[in-house]
């Protein structure tokens, strides 16, 4: 059996999907797997799978009907066979020594989980975005790693850019249908994870696309972002019983997201169209508004936003909307 079992979802990525597989092909650590799975795609993004499958052993395909990308990452679980698990964007590419890099520290250090940082790119491969300056690897307790997520002082809440013990993964799904997958499954892999290793080289290279709308952009407002809501349900409740000194923070974090999604709304002047959003965002506001009112991470005036949009929705909406419009 392989050391890693990597994956990468594919849908109608034929544009990006050779770059990202020879990236991963092309590894200094040669003992994995890459499961190729097709989900539904319409171009020629499952030609391309084959191809790759026909040329190299270690490649793996499955072709599906379309299900989505959570339901993918379950595909993936059920068929990885690797000690350690990894996933991978299909319009991404990663480092020649990522796998070598990321393995070596998790293998050394007895770590189930090690990540690294990420490169936001453009098409041409430059960067986005300043990288570290140094390569230092340092050492993290799970309630470490946790507090340092939610702090947003780490890696993200994503997967692709971390290695972890394919046991981990025991007792864990994907939600079907639901956006922000990884943020619905991390926290349960770092709360079993013991310990935890990071290292400050990036080793992720993460496209942002040149036209359309980007994976990273999330300033127009779609349903879809309100699956944020059962992602915090379930993240609170498990913090409560094992890790309650983060409960603030992570209800700090969904207001931001909530209140976020009503500026978005309305800087498209968008408010009738999405009054079922707006009233289910002011619910949620007001279901947590007692979480808020002593919340350390949540300064008064946003505290006093919550309330009026939790008792007064029109009226709050209305005054966000003429302090927005001051502002511009």
């Amino acid at each position: 059996m392989p050391k890693i079992s990597l994956s990468v979802a594919v849908y109608n990525l034929e544009d990006y999907l050779p770059k990202c597989i020879e990236s991963i092909l092309n590894q200094t650590f040669g003992d994995f797997e890459l499961l190729l799975i097709n989900d539904g795609s319409t171009d020629g993004s499952g030609k391309i799978c084959d191809q790759y499958a026909a040329k190299d052993k270690r490649v793996k395909v499955i072709h599906q009907q379309n299900v989505g990308l959570s339901q993918v990452r379950n595909v993936a679980l059920e068929h990885s066979t690797g000690d350690y698990i990894g996933f991978v964007d299909g319009d991404d590419w990663i480092a020649p020594t990522m796998l070598e890099t990321l393995y070596t520290l998790c293998h050394e250090h007895d770590a189930p989980i090690s990540m690294c940082p990420y490169l936001s790119v453009d098409e041409q491969g430059q960067p986005l975005n300043q990288p570290p300056d140094s390569k230092r690897i340092e050492m993290m307790s799970n309630k470490d790693a946790l507090k340092r997520t939610y702090e947003n002082k780490l890696t993200g809440y994503v997967l692709w850019n971390k290695l972890f013990k394919r046991s981990l993964f025991e007792g864990v799904n994907f939600p079907a249908k639901r956006d922000f997958q990884d943020a619905s499954v991390l926290y349960q892999l770092l709360h079993k994870a013991k310990k935890v290793i990071y290292i400050e080289n990036p080793l992720y290279f993460y496209l942002i696309r040149a036209s359309g709308i980007t994976k990273s952009q999330l300033a127009s407002f779609s349903m879809k972002r309100l699956d944020v809501v059962p992602n915090y349900n379930e993240t609170y409740a498990f913090m409560k019983v094992h890790h309650p000194e983060l409960c603030d923070m992570i209800t700090a974090n969904f207001f931001t997201s909530l209140r976020t999604m009503l500026v978005d709304i309305m800087k498209e002047n968008k408010v009738k169209e999405h009054r079922e959003a707006i009233s289910h965002i002011c619910q949620n506001i007001s279901a947590i508004k007692k979480r808020l009112s002593r919340n350390t991470y949540v300064d008064k005036k946003h505290i006093r936003i919550a309330k009026l949009l939790s008792r007064f929705p029109r009226l709050g909406i209305f005054l966000y909307s003429f302090k927005l419009k001051l502002r511009s």
